[in-house]
């Protein structure tokens, strides 16, 4: 799984570095799946354990069955994204009919971190986050 993240992680990066015509394709949906992440963080941000569960995928979903789970699973796994005090949306890139995001995030500690989203969309038309890879950044804010 681990090194699936990664695989995502770096075509996304290569897409980035490599073309802008991704960005220009991804502009129709960038504000969809950009509202959905900010919901996610929200309902973390809230211990809205139900709103961001219903922001995964289906795939995601039939492994995690239900959002305590989900919520488990965040708060140990992806303690960044449940701690964020603030972040920033950066680069994104279209692969296939799949959306990678880059979100920036401080957390409550002033720590730094960037997390890499990939959200597709499921027969209702709607944006899923499907997988995360969050890294700590060696940078400290200023």
């Amino acid at each position: 799984m681990r090194s699936l993240l990664l695989s995502l992680a770096m075509i996304f990066i290569a897409l980035i570095s490599s073309t802008t015509s991704a960005t220009t394709d991804v502009s129709n949906d960038q504000i969809a799946i950009q509202a959905v992440i900010a919901d996610q963080l929200s309902a973390f941000a809230g211990d809205d354990n139900e709103r961001a569960y219903s922001h995964v995928s289906p795939r995601v979903k039939h492994k995690i069955t239900n959002a305590q789970q989900f919520m488990h699973m965040v708060k140990h796994a992806y303690k960044a994204l449940y701690q964020a005090a603030e972040y920033q949306f950066a680069r994104h890139a279209k692969v296939d009919q799949q959306i990678m995001q880059e979100v920036l995030i401080e957390d409550e500690y002033g720590k730094l971190w960037r997390a890499f989203y990939a959200l597709n969309k499921t027969k209702n038309d709607e944006w899923k986050i499907y997988s995360v890879e969050i890294q700590a950044l060696k940078v400290q804010r200023i």
